[in-house]
């Protein structure tokens, strides 16, 4: 516990605040999502987000407080990298925030459309009543998408009561 709080206070050396407990860790919590894989790492994300923000405060907290102390040039390069992680960070978490987001179609009358993230892949959801033109409001949709998502579409959920018959073959075809 001592060595925490002597890293928080900015009691270490300037090397060991930024290589051993900024690089070093990172570079450790890296390798081991990508050990985990990308299948398992939302949930493990989402498990872990307040002990992950925890142990970044600490890391930036002591490496920058270290840095103020110590001075020059190599503290000031600790700091800028410092805060080109930080942006990095919270780049990175804003691409794959957005790309949780189930992306919905317009609303028009008949279905809605959604692509909706299942693990590493996509499903794309209709829901609502089959109206005449919806199928090809549907591809449309699905055209819109980015190529991302649409590489990794593993399928399609209906959940509708019914309506027109005809555009109700259409989709049928497409799902089978």
């Amino acid at each position: 516990m001592r060595y925490f709080a002597r890293h928080w206070r900015g009691e270490l050396s300037l090397p060991v605040s930024y290589w051993i407990n900024y690089f070093l860790i990172n570079l450790v919590t890296t390798i081991g999502a990508a050990v985990i894989g990308e299948s398992r790492l939302p949930q493990l994300l989402v498990a872990l987000i307040f002990p992950m923000i925890a142990l970044m405060v600490w890391q930036i907290g002591g490496l920058w407080r270290s840095a103020s102390r110590r001075g020059g040039f190599w503290a000031g390069a600790a700091k800028i990298l410092v805060i080109i992680g930080i942006i990095q960070t919270v780049s990175g978490t804003a691409t794959e925030v957005t790309k949780a987001i189930p992306r919905q179609a317009p609303t028009t009358p008949g279905l809605a459309y959604s692509s909706v993230p299942f693990w590493n892949s996509y499903l794309l959801k209709i829901a609502g009543e089959i109206h005449s033109g919806d199928y090809d409001r549907f591809l449309a949709y699905a055209g819109t998408l980015p190529e991302d998502v649409r590489n990794k579409v593993i399928g399609i959920s209906l959940d509708s009561l019914g309506g027109d018959v005809e555009e109700a073959f259409k989709f049928a075809r497409l799902i089978h």
